[in-house]
């Protein structure tokens, strides 16, 4: 009788994976001009606020209670912008 070994197969190292991003839970990467602009919205608001109490500190007249109402002045045009901003290219939810 003949000996049914199998045939010896060439052994190949495995291909590596594509690089695959970050898991993020819940998050996508979105870099529309909406998600820009509201990402936008917290920063420019601290900065907001420490430009007013600068100027309290360093002003004569004004007070930061005399200056509060241009935070709302800056987070109107922010929302505004973000409401005009395209949402193009934005993942669907």
């Amino acid at each position: 009788m003949a000996d049914q070994t199998p045939p010896i197969q060439s052994l190949q190292a495995p291909q590596p994976l594509p690089p695959q991003p970050p898991i993020q839970a819940g998050r996508t990467n979105c870099h529309c001009a909406y998600c820009r602009i509201r990402a936008l919205f917290g920063p420019v608001m601290i900065i907001t606020v420490g430009v007013l109490f600068l100027i309290a500190q360093y002003s004569n007249s004004y007070g930061f209670g005399q200056l509060w109402p241009f935070l709302l002045i800056v987070a109107g045009i922010m929302k505004v912008a973000e409401a005009m901003a395209s949402r193009e290219g934005h993942p669907a939810s």
